[in-house]
């Protein structure tokens, strides 16, 4: 029997198919005796990925297809790409767009096939890519260089690690980042086509521990710091990737979702759903104080896609096959 009158009802809700593509999605009730209720569902990784022209790739999770925007973000087509994929990246060093989900594939970006590998053992949830090596994490960190057309794997084995991963490429020398929950480390790979070596690893503490809890991770201007954000313990750490250290932390208010670096302004914005207004609304956090200013500009997308134009002066906020540009402030 459900209550009446205004007394709330809690729902809980399991999607129990891999075609179910994150975005907003309102629950209705079928008697029209209760309100409509929008639920913000975000997904574990960020969708989208900008190549070096400005040009927008957004991957629509479940309809395995990735749309493209141009720079002024109006529609430039799209491909498919498998329905597996649960993740995306641009090689900035080729222009390749490669994506992970029971095995990974590279596409060019008018969406041709140009590599792929099938070893299934090594099912990728989060990717990133540099100097023509993508690399993706789930029980082991993966990484496949394209000097035999990704057909061969270099690896380490993981703890329990997050969907999140990033690279760095400064001078030919591939660094990729990813984040342990148990124990608490963000973790530094050396990666060249012949292996993944473990490097040194910056402790933290405090931050959320449990399988389903998501993390983002983004890296600062040239790769010299980096940006983990808990997204259940709604708090931001910065570290030094040079001495892996933590920095500074901010703390953070409603519902964080996704970070973005704005090289331009030397800081990091964060997007929130906000499903009672049905809104992503927007802040800048500063890596040197930690300090939390709110942003006027909102989307009515659910940004789980979510990029900085590399210029600084708009927000791209990205929800299945569509994507806007708001201004940055």
């Amino acid at each position: 029997t459900l209550a009446s009158n205004a007394d709330p009802i809690a729902l809980t809700t399991i999607f129990n198919a891999p075609d179910f593509v994150p975005g907003w999605i309102d629950v209705t009730d079928a008697t029209a005796k209760s309100n409509t209720l929008s639920m913000a569902f975000i997904g574990n990784v960020n969708t989208v990925a900008l190549d070096a022209s400005g040009e927008t790739y957004n991957l629509e999770r479940g309809a395995a297809v990735v749309h493209k925007f141009k720079p002024d973000m109006t529609p430039d087509g799209s491909f498919g790409v498998s329905v597996a994929d649960h993740a995306m990246a641009v090689d900035p060093a080729t222009g390749d767009v490669v994506t992970a989900g029971a095995f990974l594939d590279a596409y060019s970006p008018s969406g041709t096939i140009v590599g792929s590998n099938q070893e299934v053992i090594y099912s990728g949830n989060g990717i990133a890519a540099a100097n023509r090596i993508p690399c993706m994490v789930s029980t082991s960190i993966v990484c496949l260089p394209d000097v035999a057309g990704f057909t061969n794997s270099v690896h380490a084995a993981l703890a329990d690690f997050s969907n999140t991963v990033a690279m760095t490429a400064a001078n030919g020398h591939v660094t990729a980042y990813a984040y342990s929950r148990t124990p608490s480390k963000l973790c530094a790979f050396d990666v060249t086509p012949q292996a993944v070596t473990p490097g040194t690893c910056a402790t933290l503490t405090g931050l959320s521990t449990a399988v389903n809890d998501e993390f983002q991770l983004a890296i600062l201007g040239t790769g010299s710091s980096a940006a983990l954000l808990d997204e259940a313990g709604k708090t931001l750490v910065f570290v030094d990737l040079a001495s892996m250290t933590e920095t500074k932390r901010a703390s953070l208010q409603g519902n964080p979702m996704r970070i973005a670096a704005d090289a331009t302004h030397n800081d990091v914005v964060a997007a929130f759903a906000d499903p009672a207004a049905r809104l992503t609304r927007y802040a800048k956090v500063d890596p040197s104080a930690g300090t939390v200013t709110n942003l006027s500009s909102t989307s009515t997308l659910l940004s789980v896609g979510f990029a900085v134009k590399p210029d600084g002066t708009k927000l791209i906020s990205c929800m299945r096959d569509k994507c806007e540009a708001v201004n940055n402030q």
